[in-house]
């Protein structure tokens, strides 16, 4: 279908893209966003060549193939890696919020598998001790467990969901803490983190679908 033009012949959506009244209308609902700010702001100026041990539940920085590139390296169940997250200003707390994991490991195809999970804390500036190791929660719908695809090629999970209405949107409680967890891993002798993303509906224009 053509789009509608004006009497100059330029399309009426492109003239009303820039305009502060109806540029909204014309923006991806559903974002997804970069909570750990791959692409080298977070870890790619990061060296893990005087990292090669971590105890249980500490993330450590891996070069992949020798220094290529780096993630976090999880080699045992219960390795997490925290991030706070300040919620954005157009998001609709009364929609569904979805979180992935992009992720790979050093296996050969179909060795074995990973069972990755996201859990959230609401952490209300003022109040919110971080130097506490507080409980976090688990999401709404889980993350499923995933197969391995091939050697160092990086994959995402399925989409775990935090439940509308959730968080209060109260002043103060616009950061979450967002924590990647290796729950089990089974044959596969370790996972290599890149990043999370999280999903969510702006809310001037609601769910659609």
């Amino acid at each position: 279908m053509t789009a509608p033009t004006n009497s100059s012949g330029a399309s009426t959506v492109h003239r009303l893209r820039n305009s502060s009244r109806f540029g909204k209308e014309f923006v991806v609902d559903r974002p997804i966003v970069s909570l750990w700010g791959w692409k080298g702001s977070l870890f790619g100026n990061l060296r893990a060549t005087a990292l090669v041990t971590g105890s249980a539940g500490d993330a450590i920085v891996d070069d992949l193939g020798g220094g290529p590139r780096n993630a976090l390296f999880f080699d045992t169940d219960g390795d997490a890696h925290e991030v706070m997250w300040k919620l954005p200003d157009d998001i609709d707390l009364a929609q569904a919020i979805r979180f992935r994991i992009l992720w790979s490991n050093t296996e050969a195809a179909a060795t074995g598998s990973a069972l990755l999970t996201v859990k959230y804390r609401v952490a209300p500036v003022g109040t919110f001790d971080m130097g506490l190791a507080a409980a976090a929660t688990a999401l709404d719908t889980a993350i499923v467990n995933q197969v391995d695809l091939a050697e160092d090629v990086f994959q995402y999970t399925s989409w775990g969901v935090l439940d509308a209405d959730t968080l209060s949107g109260t002043p103060g409680e616009d950061y979450i803490s967002v924590l990647a967890e290796l729950t089990t891993k089974t044959t596969v002798a370790s996972v290599d983190v890149y990043d999370v993303h999280a999903q969510y509906y702006r809310k001037w224009l609601g769910a659609r679908g």
